[in-house]
């Protein structure tokens, strides 16, 4: 994100930090909801490796196909326009040509553009460059990078000032320390072919930009990763976002009232996921593209 010199940067920056941290922000727990029971590790020794999160943003839809965009079949269902199953929205489909990809947040990427002045992936990049948003991937019981049945990924937030090279990303292979307010999400995977796949969970992402903080909470989490020779991943997240919580947080962050109410009906409009007893869908599906590289992370 380049700044512009001129009155309307200051309030447009703020915009997109608070668009930044709202979208962020779909990761927080939900207070009445049991918190998941501890994971168990894999029973095999194999060694522990530890990324940070170098990239972070939304996926989009492909400019050229309106209808392509990088996701999961998180209901196990491909919708078209009109499906009572997803709330009558309808799936995309992959770059890779798979059907039913749920990933509504891509189409409110375009409404967020309009009021961030485009600000809104460069504030995200500049979160994880600055140190505000770094998180750690831990896998567990690693046996081989090619395919191993069973490893225990972990996330975590981890604290430090991170050196950044000439591209703009965080360099590999620096310490950082656990940030022990927070907590450490688990599950479970598998490796087959170098693809890291995991098993549903819930994410809580802790995420900052500027002076908006906020925890994303993505229910039922997907993740998809190759893992490179040197461990580190590249990949794809997604999962639900509450629609609620959207809203308990927008309330939050000053947004006129205009802009927050036009925001909520957009969110509830391309909610697909999570029907309620009518089967109004209570949650919006995303998916977010992610790079981590090599890292240590003191206990």
């Amino acid at each position: 994100m380049r700044s512009k010199l001129h009155s309307g940067v200051g309030h447009r920056t703020r915009r997109a930090a608070l668009a930044c941290a709202l979208m962020s922000s779909a990761l927080t727990s939900c207070a009445d909801e049991p918190a998941p029971a501890p994971l168990a590790p894999c029973s095999s020794p194999g060694a522990l490796r530890s990324v940070v999160l170098s990239t972070f943003s939304f996926t989009r839809a492909d400019p050229a196909r309106g209808d392509v965009v990088d996701g999961f079949d998180l209901d196990d269902h491909a919708s078209e326009a009109g499906d009572p199953v997803g709330c009558r929205q309808a799936d995309f489909t992959s770059p890779e040509g798979e059907r039913g990809v749920d990933n509504q947040i891509a189409r409110l990427l375009p409404i967020v553009d309009s009021m961030t002045g485009g600000a809104f992936d460069g504030l995200i990049q500049g979160a994880v460059n600055n140190g505000q948003l770094l998180v750690a991937v831990s896998l567990d019981g690693v046996d081989d990078l090619r395919d191993d049945a069973c490893v225990s990924v972990s996330f975590q937030r981890v604290a430090g000032s991170p050196f950044v090279g000439s591209d703009m990303r965080i360099v590999p292979d620096q310490t950082f320390d656990r940030d022990r307010g927070h907590p450490i999400t688990q599950a479970r995977a598998r490796i087959r072919g170098g693809v890291l796949e995991t098993e549903p969970f819930d994410l809580p992402l802790p995420v900052a930009a500027l002076d908006a903080r906020f925890t994303l909470n993505i229910r039922g989490a997907h993740v998809r990763a190759r893992v490179g020779s040197d461990g580190s991943l590249t990949g794809v997240v997604g999962g639900g976002l509450s629609v609620s919580e959207f809203g308990d947080i927008i309330r939050t962050l000053g947004i006129g009232d205009a802009k927050r109410n036009a925001f909520n009906g957009a969110l509830r409009i391309f909610a697909d996921l999570g029907p309620d007893a009518a089967g109004a869908c209570q949650q919006i599906s995303l998916g977010m593209r992610f790079e981590a590289r090599p890292a240590f992370v003191n206990p």
